[in-house]
């Protein structure tokens, strides 16, 4: 390793110590050679045996061949061995003790630990061969280490397991060792985010389970399982968790299979009531009713709920569904990068005020604490807030008059449509929102908060090929779980993709979505609804009747940028750039980018053929050649 590679180590590995994660801070600690540091810090977290394996590994101790190791080494070699001791694993401990030809020491361990006729026969001379604790992959096989397990000898069983790097059955021994950290990280090193979570859960660590729940597939078998374990423990610790919203998605878009199933769908229900989440709690309960309409008392609660209008959610699509429909306004955004149709006018009930109440430290709806303001745009605000009900933090946006005030039946629309469509697709993919309401006259939602940063701040030129196809694959997840709902979400863009820390991309803003099929928005005559740059030709003819394969021309768009680092088509005018997307081919993408492949550059174009019926028929069809692709690039 190189002084800058070290140097890099050693500031993570401060900073993972200052976040309390001694684990990963150690790893960190060894990787830039600072052994010391590494014990010391596992040390003091009382990760004794660990403390112990860092000495051994970093001064190649073996019990046969300590005699060979300087002074240093010895001396190292006797710190491991009292760490050993310390940590519970005596047997090793031991072996340690009398290579070192310290046998009182090691005698005095036996009878601590309870097993006074060993100690008599190592007094005596007649105790156990050593084992050796300095095991490779050639040395020492599972079949070893599944017989230290039979012996009881589990420490030295994990050590033989990770260092021939089965992380499996490592996790394993180190859970029925309660080292559930420990446990927790080498079942997701595993891969195995439900034994992960079930190591959590049986250490009372819920929100290390919600975490590892995050990682895992929801097309595991045990995945509905799972569901009804986990809530069962929410609601017994009385808490919610964003991370656990995400992974109960799929579970509470559903109907309840069976009666254990109700029962958590019952529990939920009632956990989300009694957190003030009432909009989420009824639509746990008509899940309910429509599996059992009599069971226990599931619709009297939720007559509780809706009584007097309780649902703001259903007093909106109420208002939606009542509301007719007139001139569209000017284009809004960025330059050009967005025109909209005019929706409904709102009506006096959520007529919209200006805002003045969300300032930062602003306390909205006595539940949120405003922390700073993240972003503005032309209709609405961001803010980083803090859920006090929850202890955590969100996002919250509220919905400002782009007229200073007043009716604004634009603003009322486009919170009608982020509400509707971004709460009906719950996906990894898909940025969730989680609460709404109405504070002073200002209607506001709050969203998981992100930390990254928009898809369009990376392209800054063209992007390395895995990378893009990486996160081209990810919108098509998130892009198809809308399409399965029937939305159509007419602004993929850049701007609307935002990439998390961890790599993760999420599909945002449904202001202008709609649903396929839906009766047809009148707009004025050249008004549609979408970002120029990225609009299907259907979509610049008709928006109110486009289908998903709109969606995927964008995602084209988006991919022809990410790739070249230039869009197919710019002008600085609106109408003919509109013209071009209508009328002209895309010029081959090879034209700016020649080490894109011939056939990356076929599934591009193809996702902006002008006609919709020849371009890839969804947006799984279209992941799965991007998959294909990304996997032959990689090799």
């Amino acid at each position: 390793m190189g002084a800058d590679e070290r140097e890099k180590a050693l500031r993570v590995a401060r900073t993972l110590e200052k976040k309390g994660e001694p684990d990963e801070a150690a790893e960190q600690y060894v990787r830039a050679g600072a052994h010391a540091e590494a014990v010391r810090v596992l040390t003091a977290a009382r990760r004794y045996v660990q403390a112990a394996q860092v000495l051994i590994a970093a001064y190649g101790i073996q019990t046969l061949g300590v005699s060979r190791l300087d002074a240093e080494g010895r001396r190292q070699a006797h710190t491991a061995a009292i760490l050993l001791g310390k940590g519970g694993d005596t047997r090793r401990a031991v072996d340690l003790f009398v290579a070192l030809g310290e046998r009182d020491r090691g005698a005095e361990l036996l009878r601590r630990a309870g097993d006074v006729a060993g100690a008599e026969r190592l007094e005596l001379g007649t105790g156990p061969t050593p084992l050796p604790l300095a095991v490779s992959s050639g040395g020492v096989t599972a079949a070893a280490a599944r017989k230290l397990e039979a012996e009881g000898r589990d420490d030295s069983a994990l050590q033989v397991y990770l260092s021939l790097g089965q992380n499996d059955d490592a996790a394993r021994v180190a859970q029925r060792l309660r080292r559930y950290d420990q446990a927790v990280q080498l079942y997701l090193k595993a891969g195995k985010p439900y034994d992960a979570a079930q190591c959590s859960l049986s250490a009372g660590r819920l929100e290390q389970a919600f975490d590892a729940l995050a990682k895992a597939s929801r097309e595991d078998p045990r995945y509905r399982v799972m569901c009804r374990k986990v809530i069962a423990a929410a609601a017994a610790a009385k808490t919610l968790s964003y991370s656990l919203e995400h992974f109960l998605g799929p579970f509470v878009s559903s109907e309840p299979r069976d009666a254990p199933e109700a029962e958590a769908f019952y529990t939920l229900a009632g956990l989300y009531a009694e957190k003030g989440l009432v909009d989420n709690a009824a639509e746990v309960y008509r899940r309910l009713l429509l599996f059992d309409a009599r069971f226990r008392d599931a619709s009297s609660q939720l007559r509780k709920l809706t009584a007097g209008g309780a649902l703001l959610s259903e007093a909106i699509v109420r208002e939606d569904l009542a509301a007719t429909h007139t001139p569209g306004p000017p284009p809004i955004g960025e330059a050009t990068e967005r025109i909209t149709p005019e929706p409904a006018k709102a009506t006096p009930a959520l007529t919209a005020g200006r805002g003045d109440a969300f300032v930062e430290g602003a306390l909205i709806a006595d539940r949120y604490k405003l922390m700073n303001r993240l972003g503005k745009g032309g209709m609405a605000v961001v803010f980083r807030a803090q859920d006090l009900e929850l202890s955590i933090e969100v996002a919250l946006k509220v919905y400002f008059s782009s007229k200073g005030g007043g009716d604004d039946s634009d603003l009322l629309a486009r919170f009608r449509r982020e509400l509707r469509f971004a709460r009906s697709v719950i996906h990894p993919n898909v940025v969730r929102v989680f609460d709404i309401g109405v504070h002073e006259g200002q209607r506001y939602i709050t969203m998981e908060l992100l930390q990254g940063t928009e898809l369009r701040a990376l392209l800054k030129g063209p992007m390395a090929i895995h990378q893009a196809l990486g996160y081209l694959v990810q919108v098509c997840a998130g892009l198809q779980a809308a399409h399965d709902q029937g939305i159509v979400h007419r602004d993929v863009k850049p701007a609307n993709l935002f990439v998390t820390q961890e790599g993760v991309v999420k599909l945002m803003d449904f202001g202008i979505a709609r649903v396929e099929g839906a009766p047809r928005e009148l707009t004025r005559s050249g008004s549609v609804a979408g970002t120029p740059g990225y609009m299907a030709p259907e979509q610049i003819r008709d928006s109110s009747t486009v289908t998903p394969a709109a969606d995927i021309y964008s995602l084209g768009v988006v991919a022809y940028r990410a790739l070249t680092g230039v869009l197919p088509f710019s002008h600085a005018d609106m109408i003919p750039l509109l013209m071009m997307h209508l009328e002209q081919k895309p010029p081959p993408l090879r034209e700016h980018n020649p080490f894109i492949p011939a056939e990356l550059e076929r599934v591009v174009l193809r996702c902006m053929e002008k006609a919709p019926e020849d371009r890839w028929p969804s947006c799984t069809a279209l992941a799965g050649e991007l998959e294909r692709l990304r996997a032959r690039v990689a090799s």
